[in-house]
């Protein structure tokens, strides 16, 4: 039924014509995982043995990831937001970059989150992604109502990008 009703709100010809196509209609998430002495948590592909070190720090660190793909399963790089003022680009060197993920990108925040300018990042990444897939425009981003998300670079980069926000309350 929500679908019936996104393809009213998105009843301009164009938009329309996005929403049919599984390759221009996507979706954003982050998750924070929390890592320290007492559990870890990794992210790598089933099946890597290679290393992977969680350097400092207790269980209220974090890291966030976020995701995002579209209805054909293409997916953009991930891109993990660690704790700090610091990202940790040197750590994830030898994740092999040949699975559905692809290339991991990292960044900071003060507290570990996606903020802003983090999610305007996301934004560039599924930008270049259009453009290295060929994947025609507008192109239909679902996302959540975090407040990180909005604010008016994010809507100026969306519109002179081609990339129409659905915002879920």
């Amino acid at each position: 039924m929500w679908a019936t009703d996104v393809k009213e709100i998105l009843s301009t010809p164009e938009l329309a014509e996005a929403l049919e196509d599984p390759e221009r209609v996507g979706n954003q998430d982050e998750s924070s995982l929390y890592v320290g002495d007492d559990h870890q948590v990794v992210l790598a592909p089933v099946g890597y043995d290679g290393p992977i070190q969680v350097q400092g720090g207790d269980t209220r660190d974090r890291v966030s990831a976020s995701v995002m793909g579209n209805a054909a399963g293409t997916w953009t790089d991930v891109r993990l937001v660690f704790k700090g003022v610091r990202h940790r680009d040197g750590q994830l060197e030898d994740l092999p970059t040949d699975g559905l993920t692809g290339r991991w990108k990292t960044c900071a925040s003060e507290r570990g989150f996606v903020n802003r300018e983090i999610f305007l990042l996301i934004l560039k990444d599924l930008a270049k992604h259009l453009d290295d897939k060929k994947i025609k425009r507008p192109f239909i981003l679902f996302i959540d109502g975090y407040k990180g998300h909005l604010g008016l670079k994010i809507s100026l980069f969306c519109k002179e990008n081609g990339i129409q926000l659905i915002l879920f309350k």
